[in-house]
Order: structure tokens, then sequence, then C-alpha cells
């Protein structure tokens, strides 16, 4: 049971970390691109806007995960 378990959840953990890599990653390049040009308030816009998708890409993929959770 432990290892039938492991198989289902891990697929949406590693979904999740990805998406979250790629948020991240791309938020902290537009923050540091914008601090270098002295340009705080899109860095703050950038990083915004950037935590807003990461809670959209969570409630996605929460709903995702309890509409299927009877399948598996």
């Amino acid at each position: 049971m432990g290892n039938a378990a492991t198989n289902v959840v891990y697929p949406f953990t590693v979904i999740a970390l990805a998406l979250a890599l790629l948020i991240g990653d791309g938020a902290s390049a537009i923050f540091s691109l914008y601090l270098g040009k002295k340009d705080y308030q899109s860095a703050n816009k950038g990083v915004g806007n950037s935590i807003i998708l990461m809670l959209i890409i969570s409630i996605i993929i929460t709903v995702f995960g309890f509409l299927f959770k009877k399948i598996f």
C-alpha cells in the first residue's frame, strides 16, 4: 500500500516542483534585471505577478488532485 500511494502522489509533486522552479527562476531573473535598471516599480510588479501566478497554479493543481483522487 505504501508504494502504491507513492507512485500516485510522486508525479503531482514533481509537476508542482517544476512549476514552482519555473516561476521562481523567472521572477528572480526579472527582479534582478529591473533592479539593475533601477526600475523598482517594475521589479515589484514582476514579483507580485509571479506570486499571483503561483497561487493560481497551486489552486488549479489542488482542484485537479481533488477531482481525480477517486480514480486512483
